[in-house]
């Protein structure tokens, strides 16, 4: 599956959740599960870069948790390996765009948690990418 065709799918899934902080947490739920299927399929003694991306993810998935965003886990289509990373910069671009939403009727507990999945989003994609979005 192309680029376009897998954002496609997982946006459509996605938007399909009411809330900012709810497709915030499911981006974060997508990125996070691709990151750690990366790491999980690295030689023993190995790791990836994705190293970077699943820890920040997890703890954005928790503050958004403990703000009170509770939604069902998104699909995540399967990604190839030679795609990882391409997948994952795409993703990581996408949550920061979404959590960046002003969305004036999210409580204030809400509003922190989609800022600090931006920033969590934005330091895994520089140490990932090595750029900032």
């Amino acid at each position: 599956m192309d680029l376009t065709t897998w954002m496609a799918t997982v946006e459509a899934d996605i938007n399909r959740r009411t809330g900012t902080a709810d497709r915030t947490w499911a981006w974060a739920y997508v990125i996070r599960a691709i990151a750690l299927n990366d790491l999980l399929s690295a030689p023993p003694g190995q790791t990836t870069d994705a190293i970077w991306v699943e820890p920040q993810m997890a703890w954005a998935m928790d503050d958004l948790v403990d703000a009170g965003v509770r939604t069902p886990p998104p699909a995540v289509p399967d990604v190839s390996a030679a795609d990882v990373r391409t997948v994952l910069t795409a993703s990581l671009r996408r949550l920061i765009l979404v959590a960046s939403i002003d969305d004036p009727r999210l409580p204030m507990p809400l509003v922190d948690a989609c800022g600090y999945a931006v920033r969590r989003a934005a330091v895994a994609h520089h140490a990932y990418a090595g750029t900032l979005p």
